[in-house]
């Protein structure tokens, strides 16, 4: 299943991109309101848990609380909280479609 075209973090519309990404799996630019996805066919599978891990950051920092966390707190956080996806996996259909959007 491909991801969403954007999901709605922290009452802001993100847009999701897939591109080409040197050294990770994906990443949340703030200040474009994106989170991007790599286009690296062997990180397919990955999707959902980066984008999960990646809405992490952007809640974090949409919020503010990135700014007092630092960046190894954060990434720890991030990396914990991203375990809940094969939780998620197991009811897609429960997440509201205000949430996600395929548009």
């Amino acid at each position: 299943m491909s991801p969403p075209r954007s999901v709605l973090i922290c009452g802001k519309r993100l847009k999701i991109k897939i591109k080409k990404l040197d050294d990770c799996h994906g990443q949340y630019v703030h200040d474009e309101s994106t989170i991007y996805l790599s286009d690296d066919p062997g990180h397919a599978q990955e999707h959902w848990p980066t984008l999960l891990h990646e809405m992490v950051h952007a809640c974090l920092a949409i919020s503010g609380i990135a700014e007092v966390l630092g960046e190894k707190t954060e990434e720890a956080v991030c990396r914990s909280l991203e375990q809940l996806a094969p939780i998620l996996a197991l009811r897609p259909k429960n997440i509201s479609k205000k949430y996600i959007s395929k548009k």
